[in-house]
């Protein structure tokens, strides 16, 4: 966690400095392109509520953002490391997770749309991060540096996943195993 918040505190204020450098890239003409397409929208794809209510679209998107705070899952497993009061600790380890995840998705989206250029943008729809590390002021081997950094903390936070993962079906196969036993 510490290294994602230097990762993030660094993009951050880079991306901060590449808006003050290139001045004036924060007026933008026209309206945004907004695509509804099967993947945004779920169990919702084919009726007509996101496009008559576009609050329910909005509902969906910060869905979607919910789900990059990994689950309750993560939560159960770091439960038994939290000191006590339990409840009251877990609740603000809750909330720094949900306020993380939600102020820093949604700040790399508006640095997205302010830095990486229109046309090329779509190119990075699945890693807005590596496209924004790569469209910052700066020299291309820092530029590059700072990519390979965000890589490595993406594989951290995935291998972190991993262990969760794996804990979690270790705790599966063994309760399954004392209800066969038990039999």
């Amino acid at each position: 966690m510490q290294l994602t918040t230097v990762m993030v505190i660094a993009l951050v204020s880079w991306c901060c400095y590449t808006l003050w450098m290139r001045g004036d890239t924060c007026r933008r003409t026209g309206s945004p392109n907004i695509i509804l397409d099967k993947h945004s929208l779920g169990w919702l794809y084919g009726s007509n509520l996101p496009g008559l209510i576009t609050v329910i679209a909005v509902f969906v998107a910060l869905g979607h953002s919910v789900l990059a705070m990994s689950g309750a899952e993560s939560l159960a497993q770091v439960y038994r490391e939290i000191e006590y009061p339990k409840l009251p600790n877990l609740k603000k380890a809750a909330l720094v997770i949900f306020l993380y995840s939600l102020i820093f998705t949604s700040l790399v989206s508006f640095f997205a749309v302010m830095i990486i250029p229109d046309k090329t943008r779509p190119e990075y729809f699945q890693n807005l991060i590596g496209g924004l590390a790569m469209n910052l002021s700066g020299p291309y081997v820092a530029r590059l540096v700072f990519q390979v950094f965000v890589v490595a903390v993406g594989t951290l936070i995935l291998s972190g996943a991993v262990n969760t993962a794996i804990i979690g079906s270790n705790g599966v196969l063994n309760r399954v195993f004392r209800g066969r036993r038990s039999l």
